[in-house]
């Protein structure tokens, strides 16, 4: 059996029911759009792994987390409140972030308690931190639903590098993609990884350029390996 048709099975058997019908919402599954599911077989296969290898851990609501998770994740995405039945869909973002997870621990070597989803001030998706004590990440990442906002990304940050702490002005990407620079900036992580659908992905190494500046330096997949997996 391919892993789409795992997800889509996974999907219809537990998360939807551990989403909707809990009662704090009861609101049940008539609602859910199908064809919202549109994983890729690459993504699909990764969130299975981190599922099934427990690096996810339901925490009740059908909401997620992971052993250095700052926030709950939820799989959903709802709509018209007013509507009968409900209409919810598949959020796509952190399911490809669980995919992106599972890659860091099986593919890059990070032990399961260093990694998670969401930054402590919300700046970054996922996040893999040095050791169990380190306050600031090593690897942090941001996790895009399409090719197009991933490549905006990288291009937005490409044209920042050189520079500080800027000054969030311009439309609602590019606002989006000054604060995601900032914090690489105030929190001085190591490796900045965008991450797509699919795989899809751009590295960065980070160098600090000294008075408070920093450069983002494009890198390989080595730059994602945790120190001792190398």
């Amino acid at each position: 059996m391919d892993c789409r048709t795992k997800f889509l099975e996974l999907l219809h058997i537990e998360l939807i029911p551990q989403y909707c019908d809990h009662p704090s919402r009861g609101w049940g599954r008539a609602g859910f759009i199908d064809n919202s599911a549109l994983v890729s077989e690459a993504d699909a296969c990764d969130f299975l792994r981190a599922i099934e290898g427990g690096l996810i851990q339901h925490v009740g609501r059908g909401l997620y987390s992971a052993p250095r998770s700052s926030a709950k994740e939820q799989l959903f995405w709802e709509f018209n409140r007013s509507a009968i039945p409900r209409t919810f869909a598949i959020w796509l973002e952190p399911v490809i972030t669980f995919a992106a997870l599972a890659r860091l621990h099986f593919e890059y070597g990070w032990p399961a308690e260093l990694i998670g989803t969401q930054s402590k001030k919300w700046e970054f998706d996922l996040v893999a931190y040095p050791t169990q004590d380190a306050e600031n990440e090593f690897i942090a990442a941001e996790v895009k639903k399409s090719t197009n906002e991933v490549e905006k990304l990288a291009e937005h940050l490409t044209s920042l590098s050189g520079q500080g702490i800027v000054n969030v002005t311009g439309s609602h990407v590019m606002r989006n993609s000054i604060k995601k620079y900032n914090g690489l900036v105030e929190r001085g992580a190591n490796v900045f990884w965008i991450v797509g659908p699919a795989k899809l992905s751009y590295i960065f190494k980070v160098e600090q350029l000294g008075d408070k500046r920093i450069a983002l330096k494009p890198s390989d997949e080595v730059s994602l390996r945790h120190s001792k997996s190398v």
